[in-house]
């Protein structure tokens, strides 16, 4: 069995600037945990590292490549910065969850029982 790719925390999210891009710069996530997207300010795009640092060196005052965040982790979604894409990351509960959950809280009352499989 092959195994899932992880997801991305930020997936089809998009942003510019820090923590994951140096100041000018946007970035877009893609929906697996390793695809990151950056936008130079004059509109050039890099998807991988190689492309993005010959990029780097023909600029004359160019960002560190320890500024580009390659991979979203929890610590990069706890700067300030990043508090607004952390509270569309958290789950969601849907309403059949909801009523599950609520049904199995009042006294006396047991949950349905699940219909089986076909």
């Amino acid at each position: 069995m092959v195994a899932k790719p992880k997801k991305n925390l930020l997936s089809r999210k998009c942003g510019e600037g820090p923590p994951i891009a140096p100041e000018g710069w946007k970035w877009r996530a893609g929906l697996r945990k390793q695809d990151m997207y950056f936008t130079a300010p004059d509109g050039s795009s890099f998807r991988s590292k190689r492309p993005l640092n010959e990029y780097l060196r023909t600029l004359t005052n160019p960002p560190a490549p320890a500024d580009f965040c390659w991979s979203v982790t929890p610590e990069v979604l706890d700067h300030p910065a990043m508090q607004s894409y952390k509270a569309a990351t958290a789950p969601k509960r849907t309403a059949k969850f909801k009523k599950q959950a609520k049904a199995s809280t009042k006294p006396g009352v047991e949950p349905a029982a699940k219909k089986p499989r076909k």
